[in-house]
């Protein structure tokens, strides 16, 4: 039995909806102005103070993502990293995504449908436990 190709105009819309949402993510983040202090960039969007960070006197998981992405937007990489790991590699996939979802939109190649091989238990177990770490990390640092 013959692979059924998929269908061209499928994969360069779906390349257009993965370059559109994660330019527009990484276009947001870089109109913000990341908080000297790490966390709190996300109040600059209308949101509250992280509620957590308040009762418990430490950071979330996710303290410190907005303020990574503001930094990675900005140019600024390694404060980025330095802000909050996870964040940082979080925008850095983002900035991936834009780029392979522009390169599927425009040519329709389906290579990037090899990425689904990633898509495995142990990398989600790695991706899990790079995310407590992440957050250990925010916490210790203060």
């Amino acid at each position: 039995m013959a692979k059924e190709r998929p269908n061209i105009l499928v994969i360069r819309v779906g390349g257009g909806v993965v370059f559109a949402l994660c330019t527009a993510l990484l276009l947001r983040a870089g109109s913000l102005e990341a908080s000297d202090e790490g966390v709190g960039t996300h109040t600059q969007m209308g949101m509250t103070k992280c509620s957590y960070l308040e009762e418990k006197g430490h950071p979330c998981p996710t303290c410190g993502m907005t303020t990574s992405f503001a930094l990675a937007a900005n140019g600024r990489v390694l404060a980025s990293f330095a802000n909050q790991p996870a964040g940082g590699f979080l925008a850095l996939l983002a900035a991936m995504g834009a780029v392979i979802g522009a390169w599927v939109m425009l040519t329709g190649c389906p290579a990037v449908l090899q990425l689904r091989r990633l898509l495995r238990p142990a990398t989600f177990v790695t991706l899990i436990l790079f995310f407590l770490a992440a957050w250990q990390y925010k916490v210790h640092l203060g």
